[in-house]
């Protein structure tokens, strides 16, 4: 695969409408198709409550990738590399009820 020469109409991203407040696992980039994966290269989260803290997991499907900690009143943002499942969904999901955390996702698609 060449990075140099991905074309912009590949590039993927995604955001949550709305805060994760609860253990659900929620979608935050669909799956782009047959033969298609997807790879993360930048992850943001920011988790607006005041007193609670979680450990935030990032998930192919249900198959965990990556894993951080959102402070309660914090956030981050990392440069990863993350090679998905094709036709797969990047999903998040907290560990902790009653935090509000925010997801930011950014990659590219390919049949690679």
């Amino acid at each position: 695969m060449n990075l140099t020469k991905i074309n912009p109409d590949n590039f993927v991203s995604g955001a949550l409408a709305s805060d994760v407040t609860n253990t659900t696992s929620t979608e935050v980039i669909a799956a782009q198709g047959a033969n298609l994966r997807t790879y993360i290269t930048s992850i943001g989260i920011t988790n607006s409550h005041a007193a609670t803290g979680t450990v935030v997991k990032l998930l192919n499907g249900s198959t965990l990738m990556w894993r951080g900690y959102a402070y309660a009143g914090a956030g981050f943002m990392t440069q990863v590399m993350l090679r998905g499942a094709a036709n797969t969904a990047w999903n998040v999901q907290c560990e902790t009820n009653s935090s509000s955390v925010q997801v930011s996702l950014s990659g590219f698609k390919s049949t690679e």
